[in-house]
């Protein structure tokens, strides 16, 4: 059986949205993303294609095979989600994304990546399952524990079921978000209010100082009206003392010539 993507197949198309080395990502922009994880995406379907196959197929050389390809692939897989994973650090460090869309990109890789290591453990605890009927020792089995709620369940509705707790921790997520967005919203405005405070106050100290250096100002011209008008009294005082002198002299004068 032939499929068009590949864990190979799919790393190139990759390495081609990026014609620099992969140890840069000075040209990767969110759109050469997209189409990464798109790919990604149609390859984990050629993947879980496969392994439905190879469970309708009976055990031989060719069951084989197939288990071993699908292992080969969810491997490659695992590396170019960590590729993706790093693509995406890029993108936000740099600021080609918003904080929304990198929260985005984020849950769509942790679903990417937890169907990844659902169809591995399966595949190990498939494996186990039918090395043990085979009589050889499974040294690669994974422990695949039930829990009350996948007890019971067919791949379709374990699928299914994972799919639903993903997006409930997905909700939890927005929630989470929604309440930081909020809260920094709320952060802005008190910091404008601060701004407006501010403004407010130093306009007020202007005016304080105005007021301050207008009554400086008076003071310094009502200390000069005083200093003023004392003169003049003390002077106004000297011309009443003389003109009463001369009065009581020309009284005194003119009664003893009488």
């Amino acid at each position: 059986m032939s499929r068009p993507h590949t864990a190979q197949n799919w790393g190139d198309a990759l390495s081609s949205s990026r014609p620099n080395s992969t140890e840069t990502f000075d040209d990767v922009s969110p759109d050469d993303w997209l189409r990464a994880f798109t790919q990604a995406n149609e390859l984990l379907r050629d993947i879980n294609a496969d392994f439905r196959e190879r469970n309708r197929m009976d055990r031989g050389n060719a069951h084989s095979r197939l288990s071993l390809q699908i292992e080969k692939d969810i491997n490659g897989m695992g590396a170019k989600v960590h590729q993706l994973n790093e693509m995406l650090a890029f993108l936000r460090d740099t600021r080609r994304i918003t904080f929304k869309e990198a929260s985005s990109m984020e849950r769509k890789l942790r679903k990417l990546e937890n169907s990844r290591m659902e169809i591995k453990r399966r595949l190990s605890g498939s494996s186990a399952s039918s090395a043990l009927m085979d009589g050889a020792p499974a040294r690669h089995a994974v422990s695949n524990t039930e829990t009350d709620h996948t007890r019971g369940l067919d791949d379709r509705q374990l699928l299914q079921y994972q799919q639903r707790q993903l997006d409930q921790q997905d909700d939890v997520l927005d929630l989470i978000q929604s309440s930081v967005k909020k809260s920094k919203q709320q952060g802005m405005a008190i910091g404008d209010e601060l701004d407006v405070q501010q403004r407010l106050l130093e306009e007020n100290e202007r005016k304080v100082d105005r007021t301050t250096n207008a009554i400086r100002r008076e003071n310094r011209k009502i200390i000069k009206i005083t200093k003023k008008q004392g003169i003049c009294c003390l002077i106004l005082i000297i011309i009443l003392l003389i003109a009463f002198l001369v009065v009581m002299f020309a009284t005194n004068f003119f009664g003893l010539k009488h």
